[in-house]
C-alpha cells in the first residue's frame, strides 16, 4: 500500500514536479490470486477484483492522511472511479472521520478535491444530499 510514510518520498516528488498519478486496476499477483481469487475465476478483473483493488489503495491514501502531507498532489482513478462512486454513500456515512484533516464528509473530499476522475472540474452539484 502506497499509503505508509515509507512512500512520502514518492508523494513529495510527486507534488513537486506538479505531475498526475494515474491509478490502473491490474491483475492480482499470484499469492493474491491463490488467497483471495482461487476457485472464483469469473470474479477476477474487471467483474470484481479490479473495483476492491483499486478501492482499497485510493481510500487508504485519503484516511491515512496522504492528501493532507501533499495536498497539491494530483490523483486520478480510471474507469471513472471503479468502484469508489457506487460506495460514496456508505463512506460518507460509515467511515470514521478522524484519520485525516483532508477527510470531509467523504464524497466531498473524494468528488472535489482528491479523485478528479469525472469529466467535470468540480462535481460537487453532482451530490443530491448531504451526509
Amino acid at each position: 500500500m502506497y499509503d505508509q510514510p515509507e512512500y512520502d518520498p514518492f508523494w513529495a516528488a510527486v507534488e513537486e514536479l506538479d505531475t498526475v498519478v494515474y491509478m490502473h486496476p491490474r491483475t492480482p499477483t499470484p499469492g493474491q490470486n491463490k488467497k483471495l481469487w482461487e476457485g472464483r475465476p469469473a470474479l477476477l478483473t474487471a467483474p470484481l477484483s479490479f473495483g476492491q483493488d483499486v478501492q482499497r489503495h485510493a481510500l487508504g491514501l485519503c484516511v491515512n492522511g496522504v492528501f493532507d502531507r501533499f495536498p497539491g498532489v494530483k490523483f486520478v482513478i480510471g474507469h471513472l472511479g471503479e468502484m469508489i462512486p457506487a460506495h460514496l454513500w456508505r463512506l460518507g456515512t460509515s467511515t470514521p472521520q478522524t484519520h485525516s484533516t483532508v477527510f470531509l464528509p467523504f464524497p466531498q473530499c473524494s468528488l472535489s478535491t482528491v479523485f478528479p476522475f469525472l469529466p467535470f472540474p468540480r462535481a460537487e452539484h453532482l451530490l443530491s444530499h448531504t451526509y
